[in-house]
């Protein structure tokens, strides 16, 4: 079976993520926002999150508060 070669337990690994996110995120952000489904009490499903600064984001928009 295969290895993932890109574990987060790898040195480096969280500051390549963060420079992923740092870079992409706003992108990420533009074409979500452009769907126009993010709202409140919305249901999301982030795969292959990294390290997940999509995923806190989104869910910030769909808390019901």
């Amino acid at each position: 079976m295969p290895k993932y070669v890109l574990g987060h337990h790898l040195r480096g690994e969280g500051k390549r993520l963060a420079l992923m996110s740092e870079l992409l995120d706003p992108m990420h952000r533009r074409c979500i926002e452009s769907l126009d489904v993010v709202k409140p009490g919305a249901h999301t499903l982030e795969v292959g999150c990294g390290n997940g600064s999509i995923s806190a984001w989104l869910a910030e928009r769909v808390s019901p508060n």
